[in-house]
């Protein structure tokens, strides 16, 4: 169908196929021109939201260094500072001695309102907590105080095998997501994480031993607002703590790579190495794009524009040209008609001026050509009436053959009769014009004339071994082929020194084209000496000394059946070291009979 309406609309108007040409080119520019003014604009952007991103990065860095300083200042005060009217620090209370007798409601009550006090005044120091605790470890007692959140421990979950994991040194708090320590809350969004300290006796013997924890716990939901704006579902934080994902603003893993596997993102990673925290503000390349959509818009409409009126521009200027073409066109078919028309008028000075120009002197010389055609006709008459009285001659020759063959015959030689006889039909066969394409059958049978007479007297005589699936006597070939290559064999391959000299043809169709292999098992020929007598082949002017017959014939070929047929070297086969291959069109040659 795509073939028809190329043929039909574009196969004979060149002017067309070069509109078609021209137009796709200049769209491919324009389409090109597009593509670096739209990621041009959008490195701009890229570059503007990779610069916001790394201030509101820097921000939440800033923000979580404050938060560990201040932890850390709060586990220093449990050790140090006491609360009004208490005589002992924090810490104190979590040693065995001084925890409350089972039965001491009084001291257990005491204790609550001291622990509620001193958790009081660290949210109001740290007003970015949601809530800090303590958990003792002796009893398994733990104490909370939340701020507006009003989280809630859950009461199924294990307290032991939760703190029981935590490290019991106090070099750097430890970090990690409170999970189920507390009640769900009516923010499913919101994300907890704790930092954590162990609490020691450091006046004791013994100042590793753990006797409980001290925990600030933090939504860091509200804390990457300093990064991610709640309408900007595109961009994303996460925060790591040794290697370990302590929050994602992703939870639902949307965060994939695209079919290339290259991330969809532009990222900043900041590392906070005393506290092994890392951060890490993600921005969305396809939120970035979203905000071109009207400036593509406008690219492209500019550009469809600027495309449309230069090719209307090239169309108007074509039509022009066409018009002038046309108008010889017209004339060329005049002339095809009457070659004595009269010349085209000459328009413009430009080179369609010069065509016309070029198209008259060449109208009057052809009109000088056709008055001396006459006398080349009547020179060909007489050349073709020579030749008819020179086929005269052959009965001589004929009648002569004749004559020794009935002379052998009745001296009783008839292997001797018999060859005369068979040079005699050999002769006729060579002598006929009548038909220079033949059955490749025809051709074989007087090949193997051939090639029992040349081998009169020899006692070494030479095979030929015919392969091939095709019906040869509908398969047609140019007369006189294999002679020319059979004497080569024979002269240059040296195949009558061989023990058994054999001659192999292969006849297969491919496609279009009849392809013959002859090869042989005579003297091996080397790389060089192929390459050069291919060479020799391929070269139109050259005349070699040796391979002269293998040369004409290969020209032969070639200008009764056109270049790209002729007489190839064949790749060399097992037990035949050299071969040729003679390629000739199938159907061209199938059933013609003279020419």
């Amino acid at each position: 169908m795509l073939a028809g309406l190329y043929k039909r609309y574009l196969g004979r108007f060149i002017f067309r196929k070069l509109n078609v040409v021209i137009g796709l080119t200049l769209l491919a520019v324009f389409i090109s021109l597009g593509l670096l003014t739209y990621n041009k604009f959008y490195q701009l952007l890229e570059r503007r939201e990779v610069e916001l991103l790394n201030t509101n990065t820097e921000k939440l860095e800033l923000n979580l260094l404050d938060i560990v300083d201040r932890f850390k200042r709060e586990t220093i005060s449990i050790y140090k500072d006491t609360v009004v009217g208490q005589t002992v620090e924090t810490n104190q209370y979590f040693l065995p001695g001084n925890i409350p007798s089972e039965g001491n409601e009084q001291q257990k009550l005491l204790e609550k309102r001291y622990f509620s006090t001193v958790l009081s005044l660290m949210l109001s120091r740290n007003p970015k907590a949601d809530a800090f605790l303590f958990y003792r470890v002796q009893d398994q007692k733990l104490f909370l105080q939340s701020g507006p959140k009003q989280l809630q421990v859950d009461d199924s979950f294990n307290l032991p095998l939760f703190f029981s994991s935590f490290p019991q040194n106090y070099e750097n708090p430890y970090l990690g997501q409170a999970g189920g320590l507390f009640q769900p809350t009516a923010n499913a969004e919101e994300t907890l994480i704790y930092f954590a300290n162990p609490v020691f006796d450091l006046k004791s013997i013994r100042p590793d031993q753990v006797y409980g924890y001290y925990l600030m716990i933090l939504d860091m939901k509200s804390l990457s607002d300093a990064v991610l704006a709640k309408q900007d579902t595109k961009s994303m934080l996460t925060i790591k703590h040794q290697g370990k994902l302590l929050f994602e603003s992703d939870p639902q893993g949307e965060r994939d790579k695209d079919s290339k596997g290259s991330s969809p993102y532009i990222e900043h990673t900041i590392s906070l190495k005393q506290s092994g925290l890392e951060i890490t503000g993600s921005k969305s390349k396809s939120d970035i794009q979203a905000k071109l959509g009207d400036i593509a818009v406008y690219i492209i409409l500019i550009l469809g524009f600027s495309w449309v009126i230069c090719f209307v521009a090239i169309y108007s200027i074509q039509n022009i040209i066409v018009k002038r073409l046309k108008l010889m066109t017209r004339h060329f078919k005049k002339v095809q008609i009457n070659p004595f028309t009269e010349p085209i008028q000459v328009q413009g000075e430009d080179e369609i001026n010069d065509l016309m120009i070029g198209f008259n002197r060449m109208t009057s010389e052809l009109q000088q050509f056709i008055n001396r055609v006459y006398v080349a006709d009547i020179q060909k008459r007489d050349a073709e009436f020579t030749a008819m009285k020179m086929q005269v001659h052959p009965h001589f020759l004929y009648n002569t053959l004749e004559s020794l063959r009935m002379q052998a015959v009745i001296g009783d030689q008839n292997l001797l009769a018999e060859k005369l006889y068979r040079l005699g039909i050999l002769f006729r066969w060579m002598l006929r014009t009548a038909d220079d394409v033949i059955p490749i059958q025809e051709e074989l049978q007087y090949t193997e004339y051939f090639l029992d007479l040349l081998m009169l007297g020899k006692s070494n005589r030479i095979a030929i071994q015919v392969e091939s699936e095709l019906d040869l006597s509908h398969c047609h070939m140019l007369k006189f082929s294999f002679q020319p290559i059979i004497e080569n064999a024979i002269q240059h391959g040296e195949l009558e020194k061989q023990e058994q000299p054999v001659i192999a043809l292969h006849i297969a169709r491919q496609a279009d084209v009849l392809v013959i292999e002859l090869s042989n098992n005579g003297q091996p020929i080397n790389k060089e000496a192929r390459k050069q007598l291919q060479e020799k082949l391929e070269h139109p002017d050259y005349l070699p000394q040796e391979h002269l017959g293998l040369k004409n014939l290969h020209e032969r070929i070639k200008n009764y059946c056109g270049s790209e047929y002729g007489l190839f070297l064949a790749p060399v086969r097992e037990n035949h070291d050299f071969g040729v291959v003679i390629k000739l069109p199938f159907e061209m040659l199938k059933g013609v009979s003279g020419r």
